[in-house]
């Protein structure tokens, strides 16, 4: 396991050419950390993880910036996080982080805590000073036959907290049907129903109880 995170950390140009055939090896990892875990009578989980503005720090300061940004990290997190747990850098601004041997969901919490502490002094190259900012995607096992799986689960999470603005969100099982991001085809039909004019706006008026006066209008759009 280690093997693999190495290698993507110290020449991230070469990973990102290898993610696609990276991501076997990352499904194996999260295969390999989740029967651990069950082993041990726990359960595995998962963060992905997102450095924040990374394309705007490598055209401010260049690739090299970027390239040592991504191997502090990576090292950052891999020191300072259990032995039994496994730092992955996939490619761009991405890292999964496997957290074997969570007994309680509250653990999961605890750890995205650590995470952000861990990230959170200041990364020095140079002349440039830059306090990095990341959003988490989290999932615990228990809700997912296979790591393939696994890993959808922490990129939905991943994707949620981007969708709210919010600095991490943790997947809930209860919570995929009612909190469910836009799907794909309710976003087709709905632009097929703007352009197709079956969308209208409708102006409902709002009045002064006391004088019967007509104060303004509320506008709402109807499909």
């Amino acid at each position: 396991m280690t093997s693999i995170s190495n290698a993507t950390a110290s020449d991230p140009s070469k990973s990102r050419a290898l993610v696609a055939a990276l991501r076997g090896d990352v499904l194996s990892a999260v295969e390999e950390k989740r029967k651990l875990s069950n082993s041990l009578g726990a359960r595995l989980g998962i963060v992905s993880l997102e450095l924040q503005q990374f394309r705007r720090l490598s055209t401010s300061y260049g690739y090299e910036f970027s390239e040592k940004l991504i191997r502090e990290v990576f090292t950052r997190l891999e020191s300072e996080l259990p032995k039994k747990d496994a730092v992955l850098y996939t490619g761009k601004d991405e890292f999964l982080i496997l957290l074997a041997g969570l007994r309680v969901p509250e653990q999961l919490k605890l750890a995205l805590g650590k995470i952000n502490r861990i990230l959170e002094p200041v990364f020095t190259f140079g002349p440039v000073h830059h306090h990095l900012t990341v959003r988490l995607g989290a999932t615990i096992d228990g809700h997912a036959d296979t790591a393939v799986e696994l890993v959808r689960q922490a990129d939905e999470a991943l994707l949620r907290a981007g969708e709210r603005c919010e600095d991490q969100y943790i997947f809930e099982p209860c919570k995929a049907e009612s909190d469910q991001i836009p799907s794909l085809e309710l976003q087709r039909e709905l632009k097929n129903a703007i352009s197709g004019s079956e969308v209208r706006a409708v102006f409902q008026p709002k009045t002064n109880l006391r004088t019967g006066e007509i104060v303004g209008v509320e506008s709402l759009i109807r499909w």
